[in-house]
């Protein structure tokens, strides 16, 4: 039986976000910030419109619920820092089984960085393997 990767799931979540609440690229000609991380996973879980775990995320319907924890490394997974330099937290609430309404906050020593409706950058995260863990990048106007 082949492990379900979690993040690709909640990836369709935050992808279906971007689109939903109208997120921003970031321009070509703005003064933009790029932050790449090995984004290790603390936790994550599936929710039910009911509140109650999902054992196969595959069966999200409108009203789950995925919310994340991870570390993060700057660099990639093939080379990274030893020690994580920020932490990351996404909750997403799915409008249909591969759309959702997402917020995300990145903690990087006494700073934090807020992905909502209003947020004006980019984030992509491709999965590492059979493992909830991925590389991260942000991408956002200064």
């Amino acid at each position: 039986m082949r492990e379900i990767n979690k993040r690709a799931i909640a990836a369709l979540a935050v992808a279906g976000s971007a689109v939903a609440v109208g997120a921003a690229a970031v321009p070509a000609s703005a003064d933009a910030a790029t932050l790449k991380f090995f984004e290790k996973s603390t936790g994550s879980q599936f929710l039910g419109p009911d509140g109650q775990p999902l054992t196969n995320p595959m069966m999200i319907t409108p009203g789950s619920s995925f919310s994340a924890t991870d570390l993060d490394y700057v660099g990639t997974h093939k080379h990274h820092a030893s020690t994580a330099t920020a932490s990351d937290h996404i909750a997403c609430t799915f409008t249909t089984q591969s759309l959702g309404t997402c917020n995300g906050q990145i903690a990087i020593g006494g700073f934090m960085l807020l992905a909502n409706a209003r947020a004006r950058g980019s984030a992509t995260s491709v999965g590492i393997g059979n493992t909830n863990n991925s590389d991260f990048t942000v991408k956002y106007r200064t």
